[in-house]
């Protein structure tokens, strides 16, 4: 097992949600809020090419996203996302250390799917700005991206948003080449290590590579490994 240790100068501020892809977005849900886990926002289309979902885990947000065309069979957590210091300077930073990405601007103009993020009824009327996007240019062993939210949504969905939610310690990421992976993201995700963050570690695994293997939660730990054995997903 390793841990993401952090460097003195951070680009990343922490690990802000997590994107699971679902083949039954409600039983998803249902099964979270049945461990006490509150909804950070309720189903929509915020994507155009399926239904999505959060769930606020005491410390980041966890999005369900259910494919209108190529669901997978069992869930799974393969994209994860960080909320930066500064957008420019971690596009700077990383741009420096050769992994460039790409920054978008991501507009709603739907008020029934802005009213649904909650913004005032005054607000729904315009398109309101919800986040920057940057995504790498270059493939890497785990499916990340850094979202800037706009300061409308950020205020609403930080973890001191939802206090009542229980607290997650920690995620482990899969991979069948540890030494390799740790150190690249150790490199490019740059994380503070702070006891009141959620700490990322990696460990070995050959049967779910480059997936979010396990949370843990002051409620106890989540083997997401046995998905669909344990809580009957499908």
């Amino acid at each position: 097992m390793l841990k993401i240790t952090g460097t003195n100068e951070p680009w990343l501020n922490r690990l802000d949600h997590l994107i699971c892809e679902v083949p039954d977005i409600d039983r998803a849900i249902a099964l979270f809020t049945s461990f006490g886990f509150p909804v950070a926002w309720p189903k929509g289309r915020f994507w155009p090419q399926g239904l999505t979902a959060g769930i606020a885990l005491g410390g980041l947000n966890l999005e369900f996203i259910q494919l209108d065309a190529g669901a997978p069979d069992e869930p799974a957590i393969r994209t994860l996302v960080f909320e930066p210091v500064n957008l420019d300077s971690a596009v700077h930073q990383l741009q420096k250390l050769g992994f460039p990405l790409r920054v978008a601007d991501k507009w709603e103009s739907n008020p029934e799917l802005l009213k649904l993020r909650g913004f005032h009824e005054r607000d729904c009327q315009t398109p309101q700005l919800i986040c920057q996007n940057a995504f790498p240019e270059s493939k890497s062993s785990f499916d990340f991206f850094i979202c800037a939210y706009s300061e409308f949504l950020k205020m609403h969905l930080v973890p001191s948003a939802f206090p009542n939610s229980p607290k997650v310690h920690s995620i482990t990421l899969g991979t069948p080449k540890l030494s390799e992976d740790w150190a690249f993201a150790n490199t490019i995700w740059g994380l503070p290590s702070h006891p009141s963050d959620v700490t990322i570690q990696f460990a070995e695994s050959l049967q779910h590579p480059n997936e979010v293997v396990e949370i843990a939660t002051s409620l106890g730990s989540l083997d997401l490994s046995h998905w669909t054995s344990r809580f009957r997903f499908t």
